[in-house]
C-alpha cells in the first residue's frame, strides 16, 4: 500500500510539477550546478531531512499538509530545523522558546520578509505583509498605529456591535444554513464600514465579490508549480518576458489590485463621515510619506488582514458541534453571568474566563496560518551552535508549536480548561517580534463579541439530513493555502428560546443601519478615547 501511495505521489509530480516545466527545471539545474559548487552552505546548519544535490529538499515536500510533514521532521530533528529548496535556505522553528529568542529578542535582525519574486510582481513592493523590514516599513506601522492602537479600538466596538446584532438575525432567519457566508458578511461589513463608510446587505456585494477573486488569485498563484520554481531558482527571472509568465500574471495582478484600493480610498474619502481612509490620508498628509497608491494599499491590505477571521469563526463553529460539553459549559457561563434579558459584549469578558478559553482554545486547536507569516533573515546569525545564513526564510511553525503534547498535553485534543489551569500559555495566533499582526486587538474584541452572542443565543450541533442522519465532519481536513480554514461543513443552529429570539429581533431591528450615522458615533467615541483624532 505504501509504496502504491509513492507512485501515485510520483506520478503527481511528474505529471503536474515537472513535465510541464521541463525545460525550465533543467535550465535551472544546469545553472545550479555551478552556484551549488560556490555557494552550497559549508557550515553547520540545523539538522533537517537529507537534501539532494541542487534540488534540496523539494522532492520530499508534500503539496497538501506542509504544516503535518515538517512537524514530522520538528519530532524527528528537533525544535530548529532546516531545508533546502533549490537555492533558498528555509529554517523552521517548532518551539515557542526558540521562538522568542530569535524573532523577539533578535526582532531587529528577523523582522524581514523574504522576497518572493512573484509577490513582488504582484504588489510591486506596496504590501506592507511583504515589505523588508527598513523605513518604509516603519512608515507603514506607524500608519498603523493611528487607527489600530488599544485606545482607539475599543471605540470601533459600536460597529461590531451592530454588525453582530445582523449576524445573529440572519442566522435566525436561515436556522444556520450557509451560516459560513454569514460570517463572511460580518467581518467584511465590520472592517470596511471602519475602513471605508461601507457597509454589506449581504455577502453578494460586488465589491466583497472583487475582494475575494483577489485573495484567491493571490493564493492560487503562489503555488502554481511553474511559479513555484522561480522562486527555488531566483536565477529565472532574468529569462526575457516571454518565458517568463509570472511576470504577465504580477503586472495584471497589480493593476486590477490597485485600481481596486484606489477605488476604496477614493469612496472612503468621499462620504460625510469619519473612517480610517480620511484620517489616514491626514496623518499621511502631515509625514508626507506616501504616494496615494501606497496609502491606498496600507489601508487594503489592513482590510485583508483584518477580513480573516470568519475562519477562525467557523473553526469555533465546528468545535462547538464536535464537543459539546465544552460548549454547553461556556453556554452555562454565561446564562449565569449575562442571563436572559440582554446580549453579552465585551464588557462582560473579564467575568467569561471560560468563555475566553474556549476562543483560545479553537485558536491553538486549528491555527488559521499552520505554517506562520515568514520572516527572512537580515544578516548571518548562530544559535545553539548553528549557522543560520543571511537570507534565509525563518518560518514559525504555528502547527507544531500549538500542538506540542510537552506545553499542551494530549494537544490533538480541545480542552478550553488548559488555559484557566495555566493561564500563562503562549499563543502563535498573532505572530511575532516587529512582525506581529497589527490588527490584533480589533480581532480579539470581533471574535469575542461573535462568539459569545452565538453561545448565549443558539445551540450549536451537527446538522442531519431528511432522514435523521448526521453530516459527519472530519476537523483534520482543511483548505491548502497559507491561510487555511475548515473544508465545508453544515451544523444546525436553533434559537434557545422565545425570549432568545424576540431580543435577537428587536435587537436587530433597533440598529442603526446607516454606515455614516454610524461612524459620527464611533468618531465621537474615538475622539473622547485618544484627544486627537
Amino acid at each position: 500500500m505504501a509504496s502504491l501511495a509513492v507512485k501515485a505521489f510520483d506520478d503527481i509530480l511528474w505529471k503536474q510539477c515537472i513535465q510541464p516545466n521541463l525545460g525550465i527545471l533543467l535550465f535551472a539545474l544546469c545553472v545550479s550546478c555551478i552556484l551549488f559548487l560556490r555557494r552550497w552552505p559549508k557550515r553547520t546548519l540545523p539538522p533537517g531531512p537529507p537534501p539532494l544535490p541542487l534540488l534540496g529538499n523539494i522532492h520530499q515536500t508534500p503539496s497538501k499538509d506542509m504544516w503535518k510533514t515538517y512537524k514530522q521532521w520538528h519530532d524527528k530533528y528537533g525544535p530548529i530545523i532546516s531545508m533546502q529548496y533549490g537555492q533558498k535556505t528555509v529554517v523552521s522553528i517548532g518551539s515557542f522558546k526558540v521562538c522568542k529568542d530569535l524573532l523577539d529578542k533578535r526582532s531587529t535582525s528577523y523582522s524581514s520578509r523574504p522576497q518572493l519574486i512573484v509577490a513582488n510582481y504582484m504588489n510591486r513592493g506596496l504590501h506592507s505583509g511583504f515589505l523588508l523590514y527598513g523605513e518604509r516599513l516603519k512608515a507603514h506601522q506607524a500608519l498603523h498605529a493611528v487607527i489600530l492602537n488599544p485606545r482607539v479600538v475599543k471605540s470601533y466596538g459600536y460597529v461590531q456591535d451592530i454588525e453582530s446584532r445582523q449576524l445573529l438575525h440572519d442566522i435566525l432567519q436561515s436556522r444556520g444554513h450557509g451560516f459560513q457566508d454569514i460570517i463572511h458578511r460580518y467581518t467584511y461589513s465590520a472592517v470596511f464600514t471602519l475602513a471605508y463608510g461601507k457597509r454589506f446587505a449581504s455577502v453578494d456585494d460586488e465589491t466583497i465579490l472583487k475582494v475575494d477573486e483577489m485573495a484567491e488569485a493571490v493564493a492560487e498563484n503562489l503555488q502554481k508549480p511553474s511559479f513555484l520554481i522561480v522562486e527555488a531558482f531566483p536565477f529565472l527571472d532574468r529569462l526575457p518576458r516571454l518565458l517568463a509568465p509570472w511576470r504577465r500574471m504580477g503586472d495584471h495582478h497589480y493593476e486590477e489590485t490597485s485600481q481596486l484600493f484606489e477605488s476604496l480610498l477614493q469612496l472612503g474619502r468621499s462620504t460625510s463621515s469619519w473612517n480610517w481612509s480620511k484620517e489616514l490620508s491626514k496623518s499621511n498628509d502631515e509625514r508626507d510619506a506616501l504616494s496615494d497608491t501606497e496609502l491606498a494599499f496600507v489601508l487594503g491590505t489592513l482590510v485583508e488582514g483584518n477580513s480573516t477571521a470568519d475562519k477562525i469563526l467557523e473553526f469555533f463553529i465546528m468545535a462547538c458541534v464536535l464537543h459539546q460539553p465544552e460548549f454547553h459549559h461556556a453556554q452555562r457561563e454565561i446564562d449565569t453571568v449575562v442571563g436572559t434579558d440582554r446580549l453579552p459584549d465585551c464588557s462582560d469578558a473579564p467575568d467569561l474566563p471560560y468563555v475566553n478559553a474556549f476562543i483560545q482554545e479553537v485558536v491553538r486547536w486549528r491555527p488559521i496560518t499552520p505554517l506562520g507569516i515568514p520572516h527572512a533573515l537580515v544578516k548571518d546569525d548562530e544559535y545553539r551552535g548553528y549557522h543560520i545564513p543571511k537570507g534565509a526564510t525563518i518560518m514559525a511553525n504555528n502547527w507544531a508549536m500549538e500542538l506540542d503534547d510537552e506545553l499542551f498535553p494530549d494537544a490533538s485534543e480541545f480542552r478550553p480548561e488548559r488555559w484557566l489551569q495555566t493561564p500563562n500559555l503562549p499563543t502563535a495566533a498573532f505572530g511575532f517580534g516587529k512582525r506581529s499582526c497589527p490588527g490584533q486587538h480589533l480581532g480579539r474584541r470581533s471574535l469575542f463579541i461573535v462568539v459569545s452572542r452565538l453561545l448565549w443565543g443558539f445551540n450549536i450541533q451537527h446538522a442531519c439530513d431528511e432522514n435523521g442522519q448526521k453530516f459527519e465532519i472530519d476537523s483534520s481536513k482543511v483548505t491548502q493555502s497559507s491561510l487555511t480554514g475548515p473544508l465545508p461543513f453544515e451544523a444546525s443552529f436553533i434559537v434557545r428560546s422565545p425570549r432568545h429570539q424576540d431580543i435577537i429581533e428587536n435587537q436587530f431591528s433597533n440598529s442603526e443601519k446607516n454606515p455614516d450615522a454610524i461612524m459620527d458615533h464611533v468618531h465621537s467615541l474615538v475622539k473622547s478615547a485618544s484627544g486627537r483624532l
